[in-house]
């Protein structure tokens, strides 16, 4: 599955854990708050929040955070990004929010939830399943967090499924394609609308790399991959675009992310192509 085919268009610290009866709480850090409650997922919600996740030969356990935005799971060493503060142990993001990550975070890892298994063992510990065959194991604050998690985390396994079935399907219409399993009233809110998308060389004017990006609104993601659950390079809004060079097919975009700006040089593969792009980011931001 990739960005190209889901889409419908329009114009830390390490701490050893000797048992699985260990008192979780107690390693948790005092600043973290008590756990929140959510009813059913909103529509263009994300969610964030510290996790105890086992890692290495060891199994060790690592505090880390966890962001869940659809059926991707991403978590880092540390907190991703300026414009959020860890009061509380569960958070939504709100859609319309820019949730930008700094140049130091680079994730841990992220992988694309298939199932969520809870333990028999232990009321605060369940596994993540990934698509992929990966199998995370991890451990909230306490027993409503955890199931907290749970429930998201099965939202997100349900999600992938219809997406993954979607995407296979041959003859699938668009209302079928936006359709991934919430009310009529929230289609327009949960299909994600592509405004452009294709690979071009991006970097500046001394080097470039191709990339595959995507374009909806006014945001520009860049990805090193087609895959739906890569987790991107870059993610920012754009404010400007204008050709540089016809001969070389190059053209600029500006973009803005909190109060991080750049100006990107990007290369397509013809002059048309160029033209459409150029065509469609004037439009994001105009």
């Amino acid at each position: 599955m990739n960005h190209r085919n889901h889409v419908v268009r329009r114009g830390g610290t390490s701490v050893s854990i000797p048992g699985l009866n260990v008192d979780i709480e107690m390693l948790v850090q005092s600043t973290q708050g008590s756990a929140m409650h959510f009813g059913r997922k909103t529509s263009g919600e994300k969610f964030h929040g510290w996790l105890w996740k086992k890692c290495g030969r060891f199994s060790k356990w690592r505090n880390q955070h966890f962001v869940l935005d659809g059926a991707l799971l991403t978590y880092y060493d540390a907190f991703p990004t300026d414009q959020f503060v860890s009061e509380s142990s569960l958070l939504p993001i709100q859609g319309d929010t820019l949730f930008t990550t700094k140049s130091e975070s680079t994730p841990a890892g992220a992988v694309r939830v298939a199932h969520v298994e809870t333990s028999s063992k232990s009321k605060i510990a369940f596994k993540v399943y990934a698509v992929s065959g990966k199998i995370i194991d991890v451990r909230a604050k306490n027993e409503t967090l955890c199931q907290q998690w749970v429930d998201r985390l099965n939202e997100a396994a349900v999600l992938a499924k219809r997406q993954e079935s979607l995407n296979s399907s041959t003859t699938s219409t668009v209302s079928s394609v936006i359709s991934l399993g919430y009310s009529d009233s929230e289609l327009d809110v949960q299909c994600n609308i592509v405004d452009k998308s294709g690979w071009i060389e991006v970097g500046d004017r001394k080097s470039k790399r191709a990339r595959f990006c995507v374009l909806q609104g006014t945001m520009l993601t860049v990805y090193d991959t087609e895959d739906a659950w890569a987790v991107p390079l870059r993610r920012a809004y754009v404010t400007n675009a204008e050709k540089l060079s016809e001969a070389s097919c190059e053209f600029s975009v500006s973009t803005s992310a909190g109060k991080s700006t750049k100006t990107l040089v990007c290369k397509a593969r013809s002059q048309d192509e160029m033209h459409v792009w150029i065509e469609a980011l004037q439009s994001a931001f105009e």
